[in-house]
């Protein structure tokens, strides 16, 4: 994923994402010059991992959509919803 060229949309919506896979969402995020969209909605995704996503997100600059919604997880259930786009 890192190096594909033709990936423009990429959907890991309804997967748990652990520490390993929040360390590769940020190198994708770090390294593909070609994503566009990204969905990670309802990865159950706590706080640590959503801190580790964030960095790759902060350095991305062709990135145009981002679905995040149901995110976030905790103990309490509490949950987190955003879609972010940019024109």
């Amino acid at each position: 994923l890192e190096v594909n060229k033709t990936l423009r949309e990429l959907d890991l919506s309804w997967n748990g994402v652990n520490y390993e896979g929040s360390v590769a969402i940020r190198r994708v995020l770090l390294v593909n010059k070609t994503l566009l969209e990204l969905n990670i909605s309802n990865c159950n995704i706590d706080w640590i991992n959503a801190k580790i996503i964030s960095e790759g997100l902060a350095k991305n600059s062709t990135l145009k959509r981002l679905n995040v919604k149901k995110f976030f997880s905790s103990r309490k259930n509490s949950i987190f919803r955003c879609s972010w786009r940019t024109t």
